[in-house]
């Protein structure tokens, strides 16, 4: 069940938001690998276009996907996320 809380155009377009001390890094979803970690790989950058991103691979938090700091749901797959 989703919340009623208003989703950023951003994650609606695919982009999401991990915000840290050191500010914000833009994060898109690329896939998860069937190794016994439960690998995520990600595309972070400073700004939301992937000509400005690296790929990140994601294995030691065993298979738990980032979660964006703006919408607040598991940064996972291009699944719908409803409009508020």
């Amino acid at each position: 069940m989703f919340s009623e809380t208003p989703v950023p155009v951003l994650c609606r377009q695919g982009w999401h938001a991990r915000l840290s001390e050191d500010g914000v890094t833009y994060v898109r979803f690329g896939t998860r690998m069937s190794d016994p970690n439960g690998t995520y790989i990600y595309r972070i950058g400073p700004i939301p276009d992937d000509r400005s991103c690296t790929t990140i691979w994601c294995y030691g938090d065993n298979g738990v996907a980032w979660t964006c700091s703006l919408c607040g749901r598991p940064i996972v797959g291009l699944r719908p996320v409803p409009a508020a």
